[in-house]
Parts: C-alpha cells; structure tokens; sequence
C-alpha cells in the first residue's frame, strides 16, 4: 500500500510541475471542450441505436420479390445464380428477362438505378465524414477554433463549408417548392389514374411509392411517363426515416406517396415526398385487377 501511496504522490507532484505554467483558463476550456465532446459522441451513439431499433422493429424483413412491381413473384424459391439482375444496379435482381424488359420500358428502371446510386454515394460520404469528426483528437479541435485569416478574401477556414451549407438549404427549400407544386398540380389531372396504377403495384409488390424524375432524360428514355412504382423493401435500402414512415403508415386504398426526384447543383439528387389523399372515405375506390 505504501508503494502505491507513494508512486501517486509522485504522479501527483510530476502533474504539478507540468501544469504550473499553464493558466487554469486554459485548462477549464480544455476541460469542457473534453467533457463536451465525450457527451455528445455518446450521445449521437445512443440516439443511432435506438433509432436503428425503432427502425428494425417497426420494418421487419420483407420478402425478396422479382423487382418488377406488376409482377411481385417471391424469389425465395429460385436460386440466386438463375435470377436476372439488373443491368444498371447489382441491388435490383428479377425472376425473368422479361421483367426486366418491361421494368425498364414501363417502369422507368433508369431512374430508379440513378436514384439508388446517388443515395449510395451519398450515405458512404456522410459515414466517411462522421469517421474523420470522430477520429479528431482535443488539439486539433482546439485548433479548429482559432480563426486563420485567408491573404486576399477575407474569409477565414470553415467559411467556404458555412457557405456551401447554406447553399445545400436554398436549394433544398427551393426543391420543395419545385415539387409540391408539381405534385399538387399533377395529382390534380393524374392522380385518379395514378393511383389506379399504384394500387395494382400494391396488390403485386405491396406497399411502395410513386417516384417521378424530373428531367428531359428520363422522359426520353420512359416514352414521356417517367413514373416508377418503388416498393417499400428497396426504400429501406434509402436510409430515410422520414419516407418509410410515410410509406408504412399511408393507406394505399385511398392515398397516394409521390417521391419526386430532381437533379441537384450543390447535391447530386434532391428526393421529396408527399402524401395525397385521393378518394375521401365517402367514395369507394375501384378493386385492383
């Protein structure tokens, strides 16, 4: 015990010395930068995980079907070296070539592959990006504080991200905008059409949403219906909490998920979605074929 005593003594005298010369200003930030960063890495860990639960809980393991919404025939039964894959995204497998040939003529396969590529890279950037926030030590933190003027701009580090924030958020607001006119204005004229359509999707492939591509390429290449019938089981591959609760708590006999998708500047895709109600409960809507 006596040598225990004594070896932290000494850590206590070493400690001493090292820190006479600091001022305890310097230390009392340290300290709470230290206790503030601990905090928060735990408590970003904490909230992951119990949204990762809610999110297992609330969407269960749903059936692999052939990825052609009409068609929805289970591929548990087929060997995976007998499915047909996609040819624009390995994720999307289907029972036979002929669904794949009528996925990308009636159903706007493109962008659907675009859609799930773009949120792939993007999901990867944003794991890369927390790694590196987590991997700073307290000194370069530290450092991260103190303002180092730019020679000729007048800008200081951190200044062009701030900016390049703020310019994700006009655009964001300004998408939305976008689409929720479009899409007010398109349900209007379409909606009982569309939802017909989906409402057979659903009887095939289940709960899902309906995805427009604004843009002059995806008109080209869908014979000017740029519409895709998206089943729930690939929006969870998006990561988007937000979009899945929509998708599971919407009531397909009578409403209507639009997911409108539009090419971005500062983002490479910008994905927004809307809930329409299209036969009130005083209408009955038409049973699927």
């Amino acid at each position: 015990w006596g040598w225990h005593r004594g070896m932290h003594d000494d850590l206590f005298v070493l400690l001493t010395e090292v820190t006479k010369g600091v001022p305890w200003a310097i230390w009392f930030v340290v300290i709470i930068l230290t206790l503030s960063v601990g905090l928060t890495y735990i408590k970003i860990g904490a909230d992951e995980k119990k949204r990762h639960e809610e999110y297992i809980r609330e969407h269960p393991n749903l059936p692999l079907l052939c990825s052609f919404p009409l068609c929805g025939k289970p591929l548990k039964g087929i060997k995976e070296e007998d499915r047909v894959p996609s040819k624009m995204h390995p994720d999307v497998p289907y029972c036979s070539r002929e669904c794949r040939r009528r996925d990308t003529s009636e159903n706007n396969h493109r962008s659907l592959a675009l859609l799930l590529k773009y949120r792939s890279e993007e999901l990867a950037k944003k794991r890369a990006r927390e790694e590196r926030e987590r991997s700073k030590g307290i000194f370069q933190l530290l450092s991260e504080l103190i303002p180092t003027p730019q020679l000729g701009t007048g800008l200081v580090d951190g200044d062009d991200e701030e900016i390049t924030v703020l310019s994700e958020k006009v655009e964001m607001e300004a998408a939305v905008m976008t689409s929720r006119r479009f899409c007010e204005a398109y349900v209007e004229k379409y909606g009982l059409a569309v939802h017909h359509w989906s409402w057979e999707c659903y009887a095939k492939s289940g709960r899902g949403v309906v995805m427009v591509h604004l843009s002059e390429k995806a008109m080209e290449h869908s014979n000017g219906s740029p519409l895709t019938y998206v089943p729930r089981r690939m929006l969870l591959g998006l990561d988007d909490y937000i979009l899945n609760e929509i998708v599971r708590t919407y009531d397909p006999e009578r409403e209507l998920v639009m997911y409108i998708f539009q090419r971005g500047v500062e983002r490479r895709h910008i994905a927004v979605p809307f809930r329409y109600l299209v036969y009130p409960k005083d209408k009955t809507p038409p049973p699927p074929r």
